[in-house]
């Protein structure tokens, strides 16, 4: 969690853009939701998966990147997107 208007977090670790593929490797969670909710480490999905591993190998030698996507990237923002969001910017900054 990170506040913006105050500052104010829950962030442990701080790390740059260049870090994430280790952050990933150690730190990372796998979901398979196929067969449970329940999250597990990159490594232990990786030991017992070779779909995962395979995708974890690829990360670490730098053939795929980490992304983040999301479904409204695709959108186009609408006037009302851009008053709510101006709006928003408005309260947080003043």
């Amino acid at each position: 969690m990170f506040e913006l208007s105050t500052g104010k977090h829950n962030l442990n670790d701080q790390i740059d853009v260049k870090d994430l593929k280790a952050a990933f490797i150690k730190k990372g969670m796998v979901m398979f939701t196929a067969n449970s909710q329940k999250p597990v480490t990159v490594q232990e999905a990786a030991a017992n998966d070779a779909r995962v591993a395979q995708i974890v190998t690829s990360i670490a030698n730098g053939s795929v990147s980490l992304k983040a996507p999301c479904d409204a990237m695709y959108n186009q923002p609408t006037h009302a997107d851009k008053k709510r969001l101006d709006a928003a910017l408005d309260e947080i900054f003043g």
